[in-house]
């Protein structure tokens, strides 16, 4: 067993780990529509290209996670994800045209999709909770985000080179991890049918996929509403900067409000939390009060997580940790993200970025119905 002191020191490479990999969304995502169109890049063909997140998640997350699982070296895995997309990420960077640019992102979806489970199960398994070496992730993001907001107007190109940079510094780090958990003898499909036959974590991947439908629409179009509505990129990164900000205090208290009131009832409170959330993103006209309203998603986020990790750490099995924290993702950022996408180029050219929010409270009432049986969970 681990003494005090390599615990400590674990959970302070992992923390670590996670400011770098969420530093190198931080400075991406919330630029990346921009990025898109000043290359030349249509409103349509925006969510499209931003699709290619999902869709990696969708064809990609569960193998990759199951392949974690079955050799038991997900220290591996997580070097070839960050080492890759920090690749592709420059690629991102100095593409001429906005057409190599959405096959650069492409790419760098794929790289980066099992980067976040295996980070998530290796803090799952370091005693000590999961929200206080997530937290700094979130710290990542924001300082990511602010700092980029300042540039990205003058330099477009600037997010994808921050976001490299960062992910080669993940990688580095992630040099030398032990092997983690035990290996399984269930083939890929098997596994998969074993996590999908739990009763109890049936409604989770329903609400997954609706609620990270509206989040990966904030998070991929957000910078264009603000855009949209005649504001620079510094209303940008205020709103995603006061959405972290009450993450982080979210997630560092995420272990006393698990015991407190358990995954299931977090989760609902998540979904809830959102519906005024996308009233106000879609009608408002006010910067500043565009910007404040995104302190829910501290909440709409934060409780979401907190909640889902909780119910898998509890209910999946010990030996397919790795391959149900990918199903959680495939449900939310695959599903669900693909969702948003595909439904974003449909009605996006015909509502625009404000009716387009403002139709996120409908999801969001659909997700809080899903979510209902958790309650007690």
């Amino acid at each position: 067993m681990d003494e005090p002191g390599d615990v400590a020191a674990a959970r302070r490479r992992l923390g670590l780990i996670y400011f770098l990999s969420m530093a190198s969304l931080g400075g991406l995502h919330p630029f990346l529509a921009p990025a898109l169109t000043d290359a030349g890049a249509s409103e349509a063909a925006v969510p499209l290209i931003i699709a290619a997140f999902p869709v990696a998640r969708l064809t990609a997350g569960p193998a990759l996670g199951w392949v974690a699982d079955r050799f038991a070296r997900p220290g591996l895995v997580l070097q070839g994800s960050a080492f890759g997309a920090a690749a592709c990420a420059l690629a991102l960077g100095v593409a001429p045209t906005w057409v190599l640019m959405g096959v650069a992102v492409y790419a760098f979806a794929m790289c980066r999709v099992p980067l976040f489970p295996l980070l998530d199960v290796r803090i799952m398994r370091t005693p000590g909770g999961y929200g206080t070496v997530r937290v700094w992730g979130s710290v990542g993001f924001i300082l990511a985000v602010i700092a980029v907001g300042f540039f990205a107007d003058a330099n477009p190109r600037l997010p994808a080179l921050v976001a490299s940079g960062a992910l080669a510094a993940t990688g580095l780090v992630t040099l030398g991890l032990p092997r983690g958990g035990p290996s399984t003898r269930d083939p890929l499909l098997p596994a998969i049918r074993r996590l999908l036959a739990i009763p109890e974590l049936r409604p989770l991947w329903v609400v997954s996929a609706l609620h990270a439908a509206t989040l990966a629409t904030y998070d991929h179009l957000y910078s264009l509403h603000v855009a949209a509505e005649g504001f620079s990129a510094r209303v940008t990164a205020a709103g995603v900067a006061a959405g972290i900000v009450v993450e982080i205090t979210v997630l560092a208290a995420g272990p006393r409000l698990l015991e407190r009131f358990g995954g299931g009832p977090l989760i609902v409170a998540s979904v809830a939390a959102s519906i005024p959330r996308w009233i106000v993103t879609g009608t408002t006209g006010d910067p500043w009060v565009l910007a404040g309203i995104q302190t829910l998603h501290g909440v709409g986020f934060g409780c979401w997580w907190i909640g889902g990790i909780g119910l898998l750490a509890r209910l999946a099995p010990e030996d397919l940790r790795n391959s149900a924290q990918a199903l959680f993702v495939f449900a939310a950022y695959g599903v669900g993200a693909l969702m948003a996408m595909g439904g974003s180029a449909v009605v996006l050219g015909a509502v625009g970025t404000a009716g387009l929010f403002l139709g996120l409270t409908a999801v969001s009432a659909a997700g809080l119905i899903a979510a209902a049986p958790l309650w007690r969970r």
